[in-house]
């Protein structure tokens, strides 16, 4: 593996990424759904812990995209532009959109009509909103983070890498009720500070990191299969630990195991090294559907509800209803960020 130099511009792949990463989301919360209230023996619940492992990736990869351009040393934004345009923007859009959910909420009665229990639910927000102020964090901070890529060479990003990839794994190991001596390895883990290192400020960088990386056609195998392997063995870990507690288990999906992880790196890969040809209409609609990707988050859960609340969703196969209800919800929601885009003053909160 080596370093190359490349200008982290706006490109076509990267798009591509972007919207993969939000459909990604989208079958995520169709998964998990029923994940927690669904029997660990049923089909339906083994078909959406497939469905789960295979996209847990999702927010790695968006907060690796952020990073990419970021982190970049040849932007240049002042922080006035930084807090106006960026913090402010997105700051902006959860103020707006935690509203909008509590509303939902009141008018469904998940929420009592209460000052305090409705300033409450306006601020806590809907669950998939936690995204925000999380990237929000990550932009106060990403002038700091910059003066690492600034001087980050060779070594320092090959040790950047190798210390998040061994610090997931001890995460993973203490995930593992089933190993022998899981107990002993739990206590020596816990020994290990890789809170330290497990950030999301780490996927940030790492994004900015593997762009100025290069492979070779036998590192990008190994990578791509351990990437293919990694859901799949996460899956069936996940199940084997369900069943034999009789509840579902849900700590090898977290974001900073060694699962979700390589999996993130090797789709990152994948598409930093890919180069479609495509026409310059499909090239035009596929720009459109990458800025629409923010709103699809901000509003795919509100549809998403309602599409719940018309249909009994559980009742279907799990194997086709997440699938079909996932390309549902995103074109769904597509269609409404795309029309609310339109309006003035609104496009901002999307």
């Amino acid at each position: 593996m080596k370093t190359t130099e490349k200008k982290p511009e706006r490109q076509i792949h990267f798009d591509l990424l972007r919207i993969l990463a939000c459909f990604m989301v989208v079958v995520l919360h169709a998964a998990s759904r029923f994940f927690d209230t669904t029997p660990v023996e049923a089909e339906n619940w083994m078909a959406y812990n497939a469905y789960d492992a295979l996209v847990r990736s999702a927010v790695p990869l968006f907060v690796m995209l952020s990073g990419v351009f970021f982190l970049a040393p040849e932007r240049r934004v002042s922080l006035r532009k930084l807090y106006r345009k960026s913090i402010g923007r997105i700051a902006l859009a959860y103020v707006v959109w935690s509203a909008v959910y509590t509303v939902y909420d009141m008018w469904t009665g998940a929420v009592a009509c209460q000052p305090l229990y409705v300033l409450q639910a306006w601020i806590a927000g809907p669950k998939h909103l936690w995204y925000i102020p999380m990237l929000i964090g990550l932009y106060v901070i990403s002038p700091l983070l910059k003066k690492i890529t600034e001087r980050a060479d060779r070594d320092l990003i090959r040790y950047g890498i190798v210390v998040f990839l061994v610090a997931a794994i001890v995460k993973t190991l203490k995930a593992c009720p089933f190993l022998p001596g899981a107990q002993t390895i739990v206590l020596l883990a816990d020994q290990i500070p890789t809170e330290l290192v497990l950030l999301y400020s780490s996927y940030f960088l790492l994004g900015w990191f593997l762009t100025r990386c290069s492979f070779s056609k036998t590192q990008k195998r190994i990578l791509y299969g351990a990437g293919a392997l990694c859901p799949v063995v996460c899956a069936l870990l996940t199940a084997l630990v369900s069943r034999q507690s009789g509840e579902a288990y849900a700590d090898l999906y977290n974001n900073f195991t060694i699962f979700t992880a390589l999996e993130a790196v090797a789709v990152f890969v994948f598409f930093k090294d890919f180069a479609p040809s495509v026409s310059a209409r499909m090239k035009a609609w596929i720009h459109i559907l990458s800025q629409c990707t923010l709103g699809i988050y901000l509003t795919h859960i509100l549809v998403l509800r309602i599409l719940a609340s018309q249909m009994d969703l559980q009742a279907v196969a799990g194997i086709w209803m997440v699938p079909v209800v996932s390309v549902v919800v995103f074109a769904l929601s597509f269609v409404l960020t795309w029309s609310l885009r339109k309006i003035k003053g609104v496009r901002a909160l999307l």
